[in-house]
């Protein structure tokens, strides 16, 4: 049996960090039973597939040739680096060699997430205004969040955003040297649910805002439009009461109400026209 052959037939077990303690497969063909037992000739240690040979490591491992393979040994062994926040996964292998038995720790580092992004064109929401919902929800980048978690709030931001039938996928993209990873989250929000009307008691209700022009002097509805372009971080020009008057004659021959395409449609100022 080649040495690579030998060390896939003879895999031992995964380690995750969330669990306490490594569980050997049960099945009675599984080729480590065969191994149990057996003088172990070597042990090594990688990181993501590669040789280490780093001291503080190594000294974690105190196999020794000549031992014999038992669950109780690898186990010990596996359990110390558990410990160390740097791994996230540890897995266990057990390859025969033409010199004997040799038992291999592999370690997969955490790659903490240092990068956000929302590739496609059917994120629902801007880009600024995804990257500032999510960082919100997780008082930052979500680091070292389960991929499931992450999901499950972007969908929830989407859902109060109106996209009630948003899929949401993520995925991490791994980078060394340093370790770190970007975080992909793949938005499909479909169509966004506008409510029309409310039922009450039988009594259906218009969502129509009532107009509140003849209720607010042009000081008022100044300082509101003001108020509302110079907080949450935004930084525009303030709204004089001029401006607010000049509108008032523009519009005031108006009887439907106004849509959303309506307002964000430019108006000239200097004409005083709507367009």
């Amino acid at each position: 049996m080649s040495a690579r052959a030998g060390l896939i037939s003879a895999l031992a077990v995964a380690v995750i960090i969330a669990t306490s303690a490594p569980v050997l497969a049960q099945d009675p063909q599984d080729p480590v039973d065969r191994l149990l037992g057996q003088p172990i000739s070597a042990v090594e240690l990688q990181v993501e597939g590669r040789p280490d040979t780093s001291a503080p490591l190594l000294a974690l491992v105190d196999i020794k040739p000549g031992e014999t393979f038992t669950i109780e040994a690898y186990r010990r062994v596996a359990d110390r680096f558990n410990q160390v926040p740097r791994f996230q996964t540890v897995t266990v292998l057990a390859a025969e060699r033409p010199t004997g038995l040799v038992i291999i720790f592999n370690l997969e580092p955490r790659h903490p997430v240092d990068r956000l992004e929302f590739p496609g064109e059917e994120t629902g929401l801007p880009e600024s205004d995804l990257q500032r919902l999510v960082r919100d929800r997780f008082s930052g980048l979500p680091a070292f969040t389960r991929l499931g978690e992450v999901e499950d709030v972007v969908r929830l931001i989407l859902e109060e955003e109106g996209f009630r039938s948003a899929s949401v996928t993520a995925d991490l993209v791994r980078f060394h040297d340093p370790d770190r990873s970007t975080l992909n989250i793949q938005i499909r929000a479909g169509q966004r649910t506008t409510i029309r009307s409310i039922k009450v008691n039988g009594q259906s209700w218009s969502l129509e805002m009532p107009p509140l022009g003849p209720a607010l002097n042009d000081e008022q509805i100044a300082g509101v439009l003001t108020y509302i372009r110079r907080e949450w971080e935004h930084t525009e020009s303030a709204v004089t009461p001029q401006e607010v008057a000049k509108i008032r004659a523009a519009t005031k021959s108006r009887t439907k109400p106004w849509t959303s395409e309506d307002l964000q449609k430019p108006f000239d100022l200097k004409t005083a026209k709507a367009k």
